[in-house]
């Protein structure tokens, strides 16, 4: 004569045990895939916000070149229009040439034209 002995598994051992360590499986894999997501959205972001930084930057200095160059041409074409002419006694400055008037343009529109563009918030 036997006797039967019925023990109950530990904790470990049960289906409902198994069923939550693979919920926290789970879980934990879609947490870092989130995180995982959210960090590359984020490097791609200031990649993108340095990439246009350095365009303002190029397109600012391409900009103020391209300025400068106009006025120190407006200065020089000054200047050479400002000496007296061979036979005059005098210091007349001569009227403002056609010439210099349309080397001002371009001057006059790319400076209207950045400051507008930085009067934008």
């Amino acid at each position: 004569a036997g006797m039967a002995i019925h023990l109950q598994p530990h904790f470990h051992e049960t289906w409902w045990f198994y069923s939550l360590c693979v919920l926290a499986v789970g879980a934990a894999a879609l947490a870092f895939y989130r995180w995982r997501l959210g960090y590359v959205q984020r490097i791609h972001r200031l990649e993108q916000e340095t990439a246009l930084t350095q365009d303002r930057t190029r397109i600012a200095k391409d900009l103020h070149d391209g300025l400068g160059a106009q006025l120190t041409q407006l200065t020089i074409l000054a200047e050479l229009s400002d000496r007296p002419e061979q036979g005059q006694t005098g210091f007349e400055p001569s009227p403002p040439t056609p010439r210099r008037c349309q080397n001002a343009e371009p001057g006059k529109r790319v400076s209207a034209r950045y400051q507008w563009d930085n009067a934008k918030p």
